[in-house]
């Protein structure tokens, strides 16, 4: 066998069928039909998880109002805004361990619902039932030995922390 035939013998043995390379796209050109299938698919999975999402933010928010009102019950007409605010604060207080482990350990539903917040939690939940009170609160946020998050209310006047 010549060499030119035995080069041929090899490259035939040796040759493996790929598959066609596609050629690039132009900007804006609507991709092969599979890929557009494939892309709707994405787009519908992309949905169900925020609609899903959206769901359990609602759900967590009902659970929240669930708790806030309740608390907000054990207002009474002859309280002071300084009784209600220290009501406030306590009813987080006694309902609430302070963790900092778990998933929503930073919000106003670890604190609230679950009972397990840090600083983050417990402030956004007093001022969500203060807000709720009609007490002007707000939260503050910054060092104490450490990153930190309270809050103040102003009351007749006064700032308190």
């Amino acid at each position: 066998m010549t060499a030119p035939r035995q080069a041929r013998a090899r490259l035939a043995t040796e040759w493996v069928p790929q598959a066609p390379a596609r050629a690039p796209q132009p900007a804006g050109a609507r991709p092969p039909a599979q890929d557009q299938g494939r892309e709707r698919e994405v787009e519908v999975e992309r949905l169900c998880d925020l609609v899903r999402a959206q769901a359990q933010a609602q759900a967590m928010q009902n659970a929240v109002d669930q708790k806030a009102n309740a608390i907000l019950k054990g207002i009474t007409p002859t309280m002071t805004q300084y009784d209600i605010a220290k009501y406030l604060h306590d009813s987080i207080i006694k309902g609430c361990t302070y963790d900092l482990s778990t998933k929503y350990c930073a919000t106003m539903y670890g604190a609230l619902v679950e009972g397990r917040a840090h600083c983050q939690g417990y402030s956004y939940a007093y001022l969500y039932l203060c807000k709720k009170a009609g007490i002007d609160c707000t939260n503050v946020v910054g060092y104490a030995g450490e990153e930190h998050m309270w809050n103040m209310n102003l009351i007749d006047g006064k700032w308190y922390f």
